[in-house]
């Protein structure tokens, strides 16, 4: 999930309506743009593709494509991971049993395999996680730890407030807040970078840019190129 992981609710103080939203994305390595990626968001249902375009489709062709189920309270209830580049196709349903602290990873691809564990709950996914984020009291609370599922454990990622700067979308300046963000080394799809700056915006909390240095591709950035509600 290269891009993924660059963006990859409690949707409490959102100022956008909307039933189902659409994040799109642009990827550049400097001024190249190497791919794009989509996020869409609704009740009960979370969604990310990532895609590689152009000059990243001759570097390391990439598609993933991630989906979570939550329940009332923005807890994964399914996660459904797939991803293809050169040399693999993988699949993988990851059920969150929480009335009995218990994951169940189905394996589908590349060979069918099944696997248990028990771990402390509440625990999210990659996904929601970042979802989740979007929307946490940052001002009376300048430092959070959200705890993960990642390949048979339990690990953190941990995010801290920065500082409030002006950033941009659609020529427009509006107050972002800028947070850094500690991620575990691993992800269910392949290792990535430890620490991230992802600017939010203020009044929308939407990222509107994300900032991060990935395997292969190097240091990499996200820009929101359009929000729709679908």
């Amino acid at each position: 999930m290269i891009l993924l992981l660059l963006l990859f609710i409690l949707l409490l103080d959102t100022h956008i309506a909307w039933s189902k939203l659409l994040l799109h994305y642009e990827i550049f390595y400097g001024p190249l743009k190497l791919g794009e990626s989509k996020i869409f968001v609704s009740e009960k249902e979370y969604k990310a593709i990532a895609y590689t375009t152009n000059l990243g489709n001759i570097l390391y062709p990439y598609y993933a494509e991630w989906t979570t189920t939550v329940n009332d309270k923005k807890f994964p209830s399914t996660s459904v991971i797939y991803s293809k580049d050169r040399f693999k196709e993988r699949k993988k349903i990851i059920y969150f049993e929480q009335n009995k602290n218990k994951i169940i990873v189905e394996k589908i691809l590349p060979k069918p395999k099944k696997n248990s564990y028990h771990l402390p709950f509440p625990i999210f996914d990659e996904l929601s996680s970042f979802v989740y984020s979007w929307n946490l009291d940052y001002f009376n609370n300048r430092e959070y730890q959200l705890p993960i599922y990642i390949d048979g454990e339990r690990h953190f990622v941990y995010i801290k407030y920065s500082s409030v700067i002006n950033c941009k979308f659609n020529n427009q300046t509006q107050e972002c807040i800028n947070l850094l963000i500690h991620l575990p080394e691993k992800s269910e799809l392949l290792k990535r970078s430890k620490n991230v700056q992802l600017f939010l915006s203020k009044k929308d909390r939407i990222p509107i840019e994300i900032m991060g240095s990935l395997p292969i591709f190097g240091n990499l950035k996200a820009i929101l190129k359009e929000v729709k509600n679908l």
